[in-house]
Parts: structure tokens; sequence; C-alpha cells
């Protein structure tokens, strides 16, 4: 995306520079979905304190055995 010249559809206007960060995490069996989604938040962050075009995985997930 970095290197290709972005246009609206609608007026063929240039976009300018575009940029495309992401966090990515996979669920676990056994986390809550405010965990998860938290999780996948705070790896965006990263990826967007990083710099530019990074993607970032989520620390694992901190899921406490049933007693």
């Amino acid at each position: 995306v970095s290197k290709k010249q972005m246009k609206t559809k609608l007026t063929g206007v240039a976009l300018g520079h575009i940029t495309m960060s992401f966090g990515v995490t996979q669920y676990a069996v056994g986390e809550s979905m405010d965990a998860f989604v938290e999780r996948a938040d705070s790896a965006l962050y990263a990826a967007k304190a990083a710099g530019r075009n990074k993607v970032t995985p989520a620390d694992p997930p901190q899921i406490r055995a049933a007693s």
C-alpha cells in the first residue's frame, strides 16, 4: 500500500501517503472477550509506537487455572 498511489474511487483525488499498523492476537480458550480485545489493542499501540507499517503480535494471555 505504501508504494501504491491511492485515490478516492468517486473523484480520483490522491489520498497521499498511507501507512498501516496492526496488532494481532489469537483467542485462547478460557480468555474473556475483554482480555482478548485488550491484548489486541495493546499490540496495535505497540505497533504504532514502533513506527509505520508494522505488525506486532500480542503477548500471550494470562489465564489462571481453575481451582
